[in-house]
């Protein structure tokens, strides 16, 4: 073999060796940018997801008044399942009311059409579900969450306040329930709305009808 064959095939070996030590030594993988270091950054997106049972349309709930009836209706329970895979936080809002700000139960006025009649209405609410975690409470209306669902306390006006830093809503279902943290395993967290309408042997009877949507949106973006 002559000496310029034997250079040529120890030329070849050497490459090949140059080669796969370039294939096999770490190195960093392209991304978005690049430090001082020589080192390349990756960052990962993982965009929250939210959804609401009902897409939060306005769901109703009605109680029945009876003649020369007093006290209080029985407990109603109106419950939505939002789905989301980061934390969130909830407000209400009151449907189809001459006042939003005040939700409560109405029927229309058998002495003056066009008109409604009111029912003074309190409210509670409990968040509930599997695996699931709150910033403060899982209640608002009452002292703990029996009492939120069975002899609920809250008014409407504080029902449909929205807390934020700005307002500070007091006494808001925000307020006391703060963000809530779905379940790991099935990124849900049930959310239901207890009322009980308030009358007395001189409120007009029949059916009153109460209306109300729930919103809710991520931790941080109201």
């Amino acid at each position: 073999m002559t000496a310029h064959k034997t250079y040529r095939i120890f030329f070849r070996l050497w490459s090949i060796v140059i080669i796969l030590a370039m294939l096999l030594v770490p190195r960093p993988l392209a991304a978005e940018g690049q430090s001082g270091d020589g080192a390349v950054k990756f960052r990962l997106t993982n965009p929250q997801t939210l959804a609401i049972s009902d897409d939060g349309s306005p769901v109703t709930a009605s109680i029945d008044v009876p003649f020369s009836g007093s006290g209080g209706s029985e407990v109603v329970s109106i419950e939505w399942i939002v789905i989301s895979n980061g934390g969130f936080d909830i407000s209400f809002l009151a449907a189809s009311q001459d006042d939003p700000n005040n939700p409560r139960f109405s029927k229309d006025d058998v002495d003056a059409p066009g008109q409604n009649v009111y029912l003074e209405t309190i409210f509670g609410v409990v968040v509930s579900g599997a695996g699931i975690s709150t910033e403060n409470n899982t209640y608002w209306g009452g002292p703990d969450e029996t009492a939120a669902a069975t002899a609920p306390a809250g008014t409407g006006a504080n029902l449909v306040k929205v807390y934020n830093a700005a307002t500070a809503a007091p006494d808001s279902p925000d307020e006391s329930i703060g963000v809530i943290i779905p379940g790991d395993t099935t990124g849900t967290a049930t959310v239901t709305l207890y009322a009980k309408g308030i009358f007395t042997g001189e409120t007009q009877p029949g059916s009153y009808t109460l209306a109300v949507s729930i919103r809710a949106w991520p931790c941080g973006q109201e």
